[in-house]
C-alpha cells in the first residue's frame, strides 16, 4: 500500500488524473532500475515521492539480496508486484516491435511511454487512447519535457535514432470518456485512424 499512499499524497498531480496510471509508472521504473525491464521513460511521469520510494526499494534489494530476509521480501514485493509488472511490459514490448502493422493503438494509455521508446515501423500511424484528465496531465508533463530537451529530441529524430526522450511528434492523442459511451471507433477514425491499414490494438492493465 505505500505506492499507493505515496502517489496520493503527490500534490504536482491532479487528484481526478488515473491513480493506477501513476502507480504503473512508479512501478515501471523501479522495475527499470532492477533491470527488469526496458521502460526507462516512465521515470518523467514520476512525482519526486515516487521517486524516493523507487530509490529506496532498490536500495533495500541491493543490501538485503541474497539474505533470508531480503529474499522473502523481495520475493513478495519484486516478484509479485514489480517483477510481474516488468515481466508482462517487456512481454508486450517484444509482441508490439515484432509485429508488421501500419497503426498501433494503446487503450487505457495512461502513462504507457511505448509510442515513444519502441522501435516501430517508419510510417507507423501511433494513437493513445484515455480519459481526457489523464490524457491532459500526460500531454502536460511530454510538453514540458520536450521545451527542456529541445535540443537532444531533434539531434536524435535527425539521426534517425529511437528517442532516448519523450516526444509527442509521432503520437495522435485520443480522448474517450468511456463511462459516458462515448463512440472509440468514431473519436479514432476524427483523430486520423484509418480502418483499412493493419493495426495492432494493446490494453493493458484496465
Amino acid at each position: 500500500m505505500l505506492p499507493v499512499w505515496i502517489c496520493g499524497k503527490s500534490d504536482t498531480v491532479r487528484k481526478d488524473v488515473s491513480l493506477t496510471s501513476l502507480i504503473v509508472a512508479q512501478q515501471r521504473t523501479v522495475g527499470n532500475y532492477c533491470g527488469l525491464n526496458r521502460d526507462g521513460h516512465a521515470y518523467y511521469f514520476c512525482s519526486f515521492t515516487m521517486l524516493l520510494y523507487a530509490a529506496i526499494f532498490h536500495v533495500y534489494r541491493i543490501v538485503f539480496e541474497g539474505t533470508l530476509f531480503g529474499k522473502y521480501q523481495c520475493t513478495a514485493t519484486s516478484l509479485m508486484r514489480i517483477g510481474y509488472l516488468s515481466t508482462r511490459t517487456q512481454f508486450i514490448d517484444n509482441c508490439v516491435e515484432n509485429a508488421d502493422i501500419d497503426q498501433f493503438v494503446v487503450l487505457g494509455a495512461g502513462m504507457d511511454t511505448r509510442c515513444h521508446r519502441l522501435k516501430l515501423p517508419d510510417n507507423c500511424k501511433c494513437f493513445e487512447v484515455d480519459a481526457p484528465i489523464t490524457q491532459l496531465h500526460k500531454r502536460t508533463v511530454i510538453s514540458s519535457h520536450m521545451k527542456k530537451y529541445k535540443i537532444n529530441i531533434d539531434n536524435e529524430q535527425k539521426n534517425g535514432k529511437s528517442s532516448s526522450y519523450l516526444s509527442n511528434t509521432n503520437v495522435n492523442y485520443v480522448s474517450v470518456n468511456f463511462n459516458e459511451g462515448e463512440d472509440l471507433f468514431k473519436r479514432l477514425v476524427e483523430e486520423g485512424f484509418d480502418c483499412a491499414l493493419k493495426t495492432l490494438f494493446i490494453i493493458e492493465g484496465v
